[in-house]
């Protein structure tokens, strides 16, 4: 009890271990810098204006693979899903890749974790994802017409979304392995368990062969 009571105080960051050094490290390991910060910031308002047209455009694709209308298989589940996805997409072009963004993704995760989404479906959405925010960005007023820009708002969102992937994965082993120390547990309760009544039942068949049946005395067995 006093091990969940303690669990329950911390972020999802700090239940699997990730401190913010490790967060700090991996933002450079995929050469996120102030750079991409301020790029990705910087169409905040331009692509706000834009999310909802991603979000339906997504969902419309999504829908049509049979794997994911078997989960999603309720408006309110749905309904839900295009908020987290609208929230997502504001915070992906927030520029703050921060502790709150970091287990924000990590909840998500564990989400579509518990919902039933496979890693493959999740990275594959990921992808069409990548390729729906590419079209309307190439599109915004303030950079359609510079083409390097456009690549550079194209290779700032990429970088983000391999970082969010990672934090995706490790939810989903934090989640695997929390089910597999659940079912060594069980298992190890019962190989204590039968280690105490094993013998105890062999020991009472044992007695029991060395008695006849009918009359509940010794047989040739016992000697």
């Amino acid at each position: 009890m006093e091990s969940s009571v303690l669990t329950a105080h911390q972020t999802l960051m700090q239940q699997m271990g990730l401190s913010q050094a490790e967060i700090v490290r991996r933002l450079h390991a995929f050469n996120i810098t102030a750079q991409d910060v301020e790029t990705l910031a910087g169409l905040r308002i331009e692509v706000e204006g834009r999310i909802a047209n991603i979000v339906d455009r997504f969902y419309v694709n999504q829908l049509a693979n049979p794997e994911i209308v078997a989960i999603i298989d309720d408006a309110e589940t749905l309904a839900r899903l295009r908020g987290a996805m609208t929230h997502y997409i504001a915070m992906l072009f927030g520029g703050s890749y921060d502790e709150a963004y970091v287990n924000n993704r990590l909840r998500i995760g564990k989400v579509h974790k518990r919902i039933g989404v496979t890693p493959k479906l999740y990275l594959d959405s990921l992808v069409t994802l990548r390729g729906l925010i590419d079209d309307e960005v190439s599109c915004l007023p303030s950079i359609k017409a510079d083409s390097v820009k456009v690549d550079a708002v194209f290779e700032s969102v990429h970088r983000v979304l391999l970082f969010d992937a990672q934090l995706i994965v490790d939810s989903y082993i934090d989640s695997y392995m929390s089910q597999v120390d659940a079912v060594r547990a069980e298992v190890s309760r019962l190989a204590s368990s039968m280690s105490i009544s094993v013998p105890t039942v062999t020991r009472q068949i044992q007695e029991a062969s060395f008695r006849d049946e009918l009359t509940g005395l010794f047989n040739y067995r016992s000697a």
